[in-house]
């Protein structure tokens, strides 16, 4: 038959590809509207040995396949990128084989983060602080030249590769790791800082002597609920700082070096679910398959649940590559943390594009705080604190930094969960949420076209 070979059927896939529209062609509603149409441009040509109906779905859908290549192909330049997030995978070169659908899995992902990446564009990057910038364009004047800035760095990566740069995924990078990035949004990357940081909640929780002595065991009285907690802390790193290893699976050094803190740190009472160990992220699920991340805190304030601090473990002891510490930062944190907020918006309107979605990371014995924000119809992602965790007994500030850092944390993701339930609440009663009971300034929500993730469809699969 004239169909059984893929050039023959690239071939009748250019051929269908003209017949469509342009509107149809920018659309991929195409796939499914279009699918009786390919079905009778196959059998007609067929007529002389139709093939039975199983088959003849087969060849039908492969042709579909390579339609969409094309269609891909013949707009790369002029149509610009497709704002998926997995781009990679949908635009990439189709497996005609017996599967009905072939895909990449996870370990396809990871070995092609591997092999693109380089260490000499990729660093630890540094936490960003509170300063005075002073610039003499407006605001909304730097917002149209970063926008600008991400779509021209867009459309000259390529639809197969480049999956590591952020830019892909509509990511302004403000973490200082990634040199390209922090190369082409000079002169205005202190200023962008600046710009998201005086938005956040987060800051360093400040602890008085008495707790500190209690986190370093030098006090043996306690007499409140949270003064006993941190007594119990010091003693847990006490027992546990007699025995570190610098050799250890990521099980083993999330229980021993790590879990006590966030323990002890983490928000308490009946409006908060914390749960370890690989867990669906309902955000991104409602997107794609697959996402899953280490930590994962969820509100439980409102029926929603929505989840309102994840964190990553890359590894064990020693620490991870630094590729492996990328992948985990970009497509588990980064991009969870904008399904969260993408969700936000699809339950509060305009209202949730004004939500931050924090983050934590573990590398080693290294401990980095992130923050992402809707930004002018991208995402921004930022460092905001780092510290190493206590490597043996002697290393006792260290566990003041630690628990320091992860309070404060706690209380900035409380803060936007309890602002993400009164505008759920507001938004179901038709009301406009009032941000006077709230410590820092909201952001106004800009209205333009988010840089999205569709929602899964049935049988796909996206990492």
């Amino acid at each position: 038959m004239e169909f059984q070979g893929k050039d023959a059927r690239y071939s009748s896939a250019k051929r269908i590809s003209g017949e469509l529209s342009n509107a149809e062609r920018i659309s991929g509603d195409f796939l499914e509207i279009r699918m009786p149409f390919v079905f009778q441009f196959v059998s007609k040509k067929n007529e002389k040995a139709p093939p039975n109906f199983k088959e003849l779905r087969k060849i039908c859908t492969s042709i579909l396949k390579l339609v969409t290549k094309v269609i891909q192909d013949n707009n790369e330049n002029e149509q610009g990128w497709s704002t998926d997030t997995e781009a990679w995978n949908k635009q990439s070169d189709y497996v005609d084989s017996d599967d009905d659908d072939a895909a990449f899995t996870e370990d396809s992902l990871e070995e092609q983060f591997r092999s693109e990446f380089s260490e000499v564009e990729y660093s630890g990057g540094n936490a960003a602080k509170e300063q005075h910038i002073e610039v003499a364009v407006e605001r909304d004047e730097i917002y149209k030249k970063i926008r600008i800035i991400v779509q021209n760095t867009r459309q000259s990566l390529s639809l197969k590769k480049n999956i590591l740069h952020p830019m892909r995924y509509g990511v302004v990078d403000l973490t200082s790791r990634h040199a390209p990035s922090n190369l082409v949004l000079q002169p205005w990357y202190e200023w962008l800082q600046n710009d998201f940081y005086q938005k956040l909640t987060y800051r360093r929780h400040v602890l008085c002597e008495r707790e500190k002595r209690l986190i370093l065991a030098l006090e043996e009285d306690a007499v409140t609920d949270e003064e006993k907690s941190l007594r119990l802390l010091g003693q847990i790193c006490d027992f546990h700082g007699e025995q570190v290893s610098d050799v250890a699976s990521e099980h083993t050094h999330i229980i021993n070096h790590f879990a006590h803190f966030m323990k002890i740190a983490e928000l308490k009472g009946q409006k908060w679910r914390a749960e370890w160990g690989e867990t669906t992220l309902n955000a991104s699920s409602e997107r794609r398959i697959g996402q899953r991340c280490d930590y994962l805190l969820t509100y439980k304030g409102h029926a929603l649940y929505p989840e309102v601090l994840i964190g990553e473990v890359s590894g064990g002891l020693p620490a991870g590559a630094n590729w492996k510490t990328w992948y985990d930062f970009l497509m588990k944190l980064v991009l969870g943390s904008r399904d969260c907020i993408l969700r936000t918006i699809e339950k509060c309107g305009e209202q949730g594009k004004t939500s931050v979605m924090y983050s934590f990371q573990l590398s080693g014995f290294r401990l980095t705080v992130y923050a992402v924000g809707y930004f002018n119809g991208m995402w921004r992602v930022m460092m905001l604190d780092e510290c190493f965790l206590p490597s043996s007994n002697e290393d006792k500030e260290s566990r003041i930094e630690v628990y320091s850092i992860l309070k404060g944390l706690m209380t900035a993701a409380r803060t936007e969960a309890e602002l993400i339930g009164e505008m759920l609440n507001s938004n179901a009663y038709g009301q406009e949420i009032s941000s006077g009971s709230f410590s820092r300034k909201r952001e106004k929500a800009d209205d333009v076209f988010v840089i999205d993730s569709p929602k899964k469809k049935m049988g796909a699969f996206s990492p």
